[in-house]
């Protein structure tokens, strides 16, 4: 808070929060949390196939 700080209210569902001037974000926390889950889902949804995954690390190791 060392630069200030702005009450921001957001207009669709009215969560009202203090932001720090020197933070980057702008967005209500509550609208932020809703849309990244909207968009993940989608996402999901349109790129990854439904079938079962197995994650695979390759590793260059220098010996």
């Amino acid at each position: 808070m060392r630069y200030g700080a702005v009450r921001f209210r957001c207009p669709k569902c009215g969560h009202d929060v203090f932001v720090a001037l020197s933070c980057k974000i702008r967005g209500c926390p509550c609208c932020d949390a809703k849309r990244s889950a909207i968009l993940t889902g989608q996402a999901l949804e349109r790129l990854l196939a439904f079938v079962p995954y197995r994650q695979w690390v390759l590793v260059a190791v220098n010996a």
